[in-house]
């Protein structure tokens, strides 16, 4: 049965949909260098009525769908329709795979409809359940939004993990102690037991005194949940510009790696191999 992650946040802007894209994107490359005979199969789950997670993995399509054919109608019909004829491949990994979504009336599906609905907060789980199996795999991308929220609750009663994202200044790090202990209230409210399994540093300035000294302070507080961190890239930025995941654009990144720690060798692309590498290790994966 597959990893459903959960990818979280603190607030808004700490780059939750990069990780989330390239988490599934570098899952799906790994998956087919490590298992070239039966790559294993990751879908991404896009949660947030902007869609930014789909236009990252090439599919500009994904995000104009009309409402009965996204991931609108997995949520809202009882009972729900088979998932497999909604699943869509990315355009660059044969092996990733999403729900289409539409930005309009997703945000309106959210605002007006979900909370009405019943077993509001098991809607994705339910839709899921036919697919779990095929998957190795699975991201959810989720909005900013309280952890209290439907939409959220939807993605934690469908998820066996959780990874924060969270950037390296002194709002982000106070707020991830409520947030921890907001996460374990939600478990006993739900009665569903979701571990944290990482923390992920974003948005890291390579040079300065304030950011290495917030990082030391992450690093002490959460030093067995923290992973590798992503730091600010132009690179980055540019991904979204030009509708490309990491992975894609370094598409033998697996093969040509090195494993070398030398600083001016490190790349967004192998910050991101380290934290899948991180991922799996903590998963039990022998990689």
């Amino acid at each position: 049965m597959a990893q459903v992650l959960t990818v979280a946040s603190v607030k808004g802007g700490v780059g939750k949909t990069t990780v989330a894209v390239n988490l599934a994107a570098g899952l799906a490359s790994l998956g087919r260098y490590y298992r070239p005979e039966k790559p294993f199969q990751v879908l991404l789950i896009d949660l947030d009525p902007s869609c930014n997670s789909l236009s990252t993995i090439g599919s500009t399509s994904g995000y104009h769908t009309t409402a009965n054919r996204s991931i609108i109608t997995l949520l809202k019909q009882s009972p729900p329709p088979s998932p497999q004829p909604f699943l869509k491949q990315s355009d660059y990994h044969p092996n990733l795979w999403f729900f289409p979504s539409n930005r309009l009336d997703f945000a309106e599906f959210i605002r007006d409809d979900l909370g009405k609905l019943a077993k509001r907060e098991d809607r994705l789980a339910r839709a899921l359940k036919p697919v779990r199996d095929w998957f190795e795999f699975i991201i959810i991308d989720t909005p900013a939004s309280p952890i209290t929220s439907y939409i959220f609750s939807n993605a934690f009663m469908a998820s066996s993990g959780i990874l924060l994202c969270v950037e390296p200044a002194e709002l982000a790090v106070d707020g991830m102690q409520a947030l921890i202990a907001e996460i374990n209230q939600s478990c006993a409210d739900l009665d569903h037991e979701v571990p944290i399994l990482g923390i992920i540093p974003t948005k890291v300035k390579k040079r300065g005194s304030i950011g290495l000294g917030l990082m030391q302070e992450i690093n002490r507080r959460y030093k067995d949940l923290v992973t590798p961190p992503s730091h600010m890239s132009e690179l980055i930025e540019r991904m979204y510009l030009d509708h490309k995941d990491l992975f894609a654009s370094s598409p033998l990144f697996w093969e040509k790696r090195s494993g070398d720690p030398d600083e001016e060798k490190i790349t967004p692309v192998s910050e991101f191999g380290s934290i899948i590498l991180d991922l799996l290790v903590k998963l039990g994966y022998d990689i």
